[in-house]
């Protein structure tokens, strides 16, 4: 059995916690029992979040900057990244279908593909407190909790929030 649990958290943070677990009712009772300790609340955030597909396609041999940016614009989107000789396009679910008539149109070749959420509004986390309930919760559901396999959330700063440099 698969499912995703909405947290909301101190600070405006919130997020998604995606699991797939054999023993649901137990993999809800750590989660209520972990939100907890670390004052977190289980929550419908469901709004707070817009599914997106990651999309990357091989570049056109010789294609410098512009050329990408115009790629890009010709696919109808400005949230793109280039890494090597590949660009990943970044699309919200409801414009997919216009997105791969066009890569189709342009002869992009497409190299993988991954759906994903993503929050509708960013924050950043100052609090030093508020750092160390993030990292030891994070820590838990990764390290404890049965068939945890992410969690996506609204922290910008995140990486920096886990390198355990509590402020």
């Amino acid at each position: 059995s698969s499912g995703i649990n909405a947290e909301y958290g101190p600070a405006g943070v919130f997020g998604m916690i995606c699991c797939a677990s054999t023993s649901p009712n137990k993999t809800q009772n750590d989660l209520i029992s972990y939100s907890r300790r670390y004052g977190f609340k289980l929550s419908n955030v469901g709004f707070q979040f817009c599914r997106v597909k990651d999309v990357t396609c091989e570049l056109p041999e010789g294609a410098g900057e512009e050329e990408v940016e115009e790629l890009a614009l010709q696919c109808g989107t400005e949230e793109y990244s280039v890494e090597g000789n590949t660009i990943t396009f970044t699309i919200p679910e409801e414009e997919q279908k216009g997105f791969f008539e066009e890569v189709k149109a342009l002869g992009l070749v497409i190299c993988s593909q991954e759906a994903r959420w993503e929050a509708r509004e960013m924050i950043e986390v100052k609090d030093g407190d508020t750092w160390k309930r993030i990292a030891l919760f994070m820590e838990m559901m990764e390290t404890n909790l049965e068939g945890y396999e992410r969690i996506y959330h609204n922290i910008e700063n995140i990486d920096e929030i886990l390198s355990g440099k509590y402020r």
